[in-house]
């Protein structure tokens, strides 16, 4: 993530007013018990929770953390003992798996990517179909180091990556930890779908939005740090509309390319008005891992809004690459402003039928059953 392990706020593009913010309840000691980081997948809000941290725990620091003591040097390795990360693991086929277990693995993607997402952390576990959960074990590794001391700090950092991964039975064994701390114990969560936290979850911390990089300051780090041109940082940081690891993964070509051809597909797929053509597009769809659906429900929904700025707003606006411009522009005409607002719903309601691993052929010939109902015929 930078040239530390474990960054400071000097290794984020996060919002210097937020950066400042967090710096002053550090300094002065006001530090809430619980607090949740909300932000898009590979944005700022990890490194910037990850960097509170560090200032948390250094042992002289200013507006950021010294860098020079030993607490600091500590972290530069991810050798402190007073600080915890927890993550989602695939579960092993013999035993439990808690997020100590796998710390080489997530060290690798701390080390060698500046940002990633939840899909590189699955690709590295190598998990297939599987998804990602915080378990019940992890829980009770929580309870057990959460009732030591500290060993050299005044406080105790937990930080959770993805705490929406959470089972319900983990959750719940949580709750208690979560609302009574022991004294100097500190809950930093990190989530990019804070809505699929549970309620009594989400009501124990304090929210932070961490917003997107403002674009001039992403382009000029795409020039000065990626090697970008000009040219190559404006196009990349104007369409990754602040997020870092989306304006990298344009940079190189990867910019989720599959996906938004198989959105379009499904769109174009709805307009035919053909179950046979629904089965075809379904059992396509069913070839593909469950993380790679989820990614073109969410493709989907970004190529409705891309429709809608093509056909109503300025250019400015527009957040699609030139060469398929044209294509979404051709299925915008055939949708009326009238049928986006059902469409979206019916793209939320099928992702939540796939986060709770419901037939991948059966939502999406059904989906297409109810989007044709919105899309004239061709």
């Amino acid at each position: 993530m930078a040239d530390h392990l474990l960054p400071d706020y000097a290794a984020t593009l996060a919002d210097p007013s937020l950066i400042d913010q967090l710096s002053s309840i550090r300094l002065r000691d006001a530090i809430p018990h619980a607090l949740l980081f909300c932000g898009d997948e590979g944005g700022e809000a990890l490194p910037l929770a990850l960097a509170f941290a560090r200032h948390i725990l250094c042992e002289q620091p200013g507006e950021d953390a010294c860098g020079q003591c030993e607490s600091c040097r500590q972290m530069d390795l991810w050798e402190h003992p007073d600080l915890y990360l927890c993550y989602p693991v695939i579960k092993g086929d013999s035993r439990e798996v808690i997020s100590e277990d796998l710390r080489e693995d997530f060290a690798t993607l701390l080390r060698e990517q500046r940002r990633f997402g939840p899909e590189d952390w699955r690709t590295l576990l190598k998990g297939g179909n599987k998804q990602p959960h915080i378990f019940v074990s992890e829980a009770d590794h929580l309870i057990h180091i959460t009732s030591l001391r500290s060993f050299k700090s005044a406080h105790q950092v937990v930080l959770i990556w993805q705490p929406e991964t959470m089972r319900e039975d983990t959750a719940n064994k949580l709750l208690k930890l979560l609302e009574e701390p022991p004294e100097g114990v500190i809950f930093l969560a990190v989530s990019h779908d804070p809505s699929r936290l549970l309620e009594t979850i989400l009501s124990r911390f304090q929210r932070i939005d961490v917003p997107p990089i403002e674009e001039a300051r992403l382009v000029d780090y795409l020039v000065s740090e990626c090697g970008a041109t000009p040219e190559q940082a404006y196009e990349a940081g104007h369409l990754a509309r602040g997020n870092l690891l989306r304006a990298m993964r344009l940079l190189e070509g990867k910019a989720q390319d599959k996906a938004i051809d198989l959105a379009l597909g499904l769109m174009e797929t709805a307009m035919k008005r053909t179950p046979r053509a629904y089965r075809e597009f379904a059992d396509q769809a069913a070839t593909l891992s469950r993380p790679e659906v989820i990614s073109l429900i969410d493709a989907t929904d970004r190529i409705l809004r891309e429709m809608l700025a093509l056909s109503y707003g300025p250019e400015e606006i527009v957040y699609t690459r030139l060469a398929i411009r044209d294509r979404i522009r051709s299925v915008a005409t055939a949708v009326p402003l009238s049928s986006y607002p059902p469409l979206m719903e019916d793209l939320s309601a099928a992702r939540r039928e796939l986060m709770q691993n419901a037939s991948i052929k059966i939502v999406f010939f059904d989906l297409l059953v109810t989007m044709a109902m919105l899309i004239p015929k061709r």
